[in-house]
């Protein structure tokens, strides 16, 4: 029920968001400090900033309600601190982006969480940074990453994982299991999304690279 709940509380909140963003938008057009021509880029700029916070505060209290506190700020922050730069599976909608991450993080946080131990804490994690190194960022059909840019977020994404993991070293040695598990989950869940996201690429280029069939009457 706390699903159904929260899925329509982000029903209203993309409507009272879109309402938001058109009215800022419009003023800051009027006012001349947005040039007509940016105003679409700004809008969605705004509007992605805003839906983003309020989906972050939604997958908050569904990990905090699934795990606790602890678990619940390393998984979400080490996620989003990762994901900004590795980029990743995205759904087409917005809708379709709670639903998935929703799905996403519960099957993690009652699936994986109470599976976590020292073995696993390491498999997760070894495997993890080896594919985030290797694939990431991924330049999506969205994204159109130049190879300076690809280059730029990929020592980006070096400089990030190496403070994960040194985070990730210091929780294990004091220990702070929870905190220990939740990067674990992060990371994990960071990946999962590169691999994702790749296989998607790859099925997209790979049916347009195929031949077209004519018919012949």
């Amino acid at each position: 029920m706390i699903y159904f709940d929260i899925f329509v509380l982000e029903l209203r909140g993309e409507k009272m968001v879109e309402s938001i963003v058109n009215i800022i938008t419009r003023k800051l057009v009027t006012d001349g400090i947005v040039a007509e021509n940016d105003k679409e880029w700004f809008h969605y700029g705004l509007q992605k900033r805003f839906t983003s916070s309020i989906s972050a505060c939604v997958f908050f209290i569904i990990a905090v309600v699934l795990s606790n506190v602890c678990v619940a700020c390393t998984y979400l922050g080490c996620f989003y601190f990762l994901r900004v730069r590795t980029n990743g599976y995205h759904a087409k909608t917005y809708i379709g982006c709670i639903i998935s991450s929703i799905v996403i993080e519960t099957f993690f946080l009652m699936a994986v969480l109470p599976k976590l131990n020292e073995l696993w804490v390491f498999l997760l994690n070894g495997i993890s940074f080896v594919i985030i190194l290797i694939y990431a960022p991924v330049n999506s059909m969205n994204m159109h990453f130049d190879n300076d840019e690809i280059l730029a977020c990929k020592k980006s994404v070096q400089k990030r994982l190496a403070l994960v993991a040194t985070l990730l070293i210091f929780m294990c040695v004091l220990p702070f299991e929870d905190a220990a598990k939740g990067i674990t989950l992060g990371n994990t869940m960071t990946m999962c999304l590169v691999v994702v996201a790749i296989i998607k690429k790859e099925c997209t280029e790979n049916e347009k690279s195929k031949p077209e069939h004519k018919i012949c009457n």
